[in-house]
């Protein structure tokens, strides 16, 4: 799947919202009083960030909510949405994620502005053309993953980002920044 070069169209990653998902705030250390103040804000950040116009690839674990508030949530979202299966992503959802965007399954490689993606709920050692340039995009490790020697792997978790999806250019940036550590 490519996506070529448009001004107008920003691309976007992000990962582990867990919308209503009370516990997050406390597993994750996430700096909201209530689910409601989490949500809220998430949804704000998000759109603040994104036009409907743009396209955003969602790598797992949405939400925790039942399908018709899941079905609000996603209804309240910018952007053009693809979706890829989290582990706590349930049947009922992915046929949300169907109606209001694409469902990939459970990863893709993407090509956007030449750039080869590889996207996937879970964070992999080992993914296609890795020693030719391709990143790998992931969620579900909350922050927790540690960095490893000559990978172009980013965790693009909602809370690795002050609650706000990853631009392509901050994840360029952030691919920069680790070819230039390894190049020392």
């Amino acid at each position: 799947m490519k996506f070529q070069f448009n001004k107008h169209i920003n691309y976007w990653f992000v990962s582990d919202l867990h919308l209503g998902h009370r516990n997050v705030l406390k597993y994750d250390n996430r700096p909201f009083e209530t689910i409601l103040e989490h949500d809220e804000c998430i949804i704000d950040n998000w759109n603040e960030c994104i036009k409907e116009s743009d396209v955003v690839f969602y790598l797992g674990d949405f939400s925790f909510a039942s399908k018709s508030a899941t079905d609000t949530y996603l209804q309240r979202l910018n952007g053009q949405k693809y979706f890829i299966k989290g582990n706590h992503d349930h049947k009922d959802h992915i046929k949300l994620f169907e109606k209001h965007g694409v469902f990939l399954g459970y990863g893709v490689s993407v090509e956007v502005c030449k750039q080869v993606i590889i996207l996937c709920h879970y964070r992999i050692d080992i993914w296609d053309r890795q020693h030719h340039g391709s990143w790998h995009l992931h969620g579900h490790s909350h922050g927790n993953a540690y960095p490893r020697p000559n990978d172009y792997c980013m965790d693009v978790g909602i809370n690795c980002n002050n609650y706000k999806p990853f631009s392509f250019n901050q994840v360029k940036e952030s691919m920069n920044k680790i070819k230039e550590i390894w190049k020392q």
